[in-house]
């Protein structure tokens, strides 16, 4: 798989957005701890949307 400069821009935006929310979260909640639910996270890569995909059940899917 070629990871192209696409692929990376939707990484970098991501976490990007994830922070800033995660920075007014904590903003917001001062009195309290906060810590990020990283099981959570999840990226949508549209640049990758034509790729094969091996699904979490071990089926391939390929959209053509």
């Amino acid at each position: 798989m070629n990871i192209g400069a696409q692929t990376r821009e939707e990484l970098r935006s991501a976490l990007e957005e994830e922070i800033r929310a995660f920075n007014v979260d904590r903003d917001l909640s001062s009195s309290c701890v906060i810590s990020w639910n990283h099981s959570e996270f999840e990226v949508q890569y549209a640049s990758l949307a034509d790729e094969i995909k091996i699904g979490s059940n071990g089926a391939v899917s390929c959209h053509v």
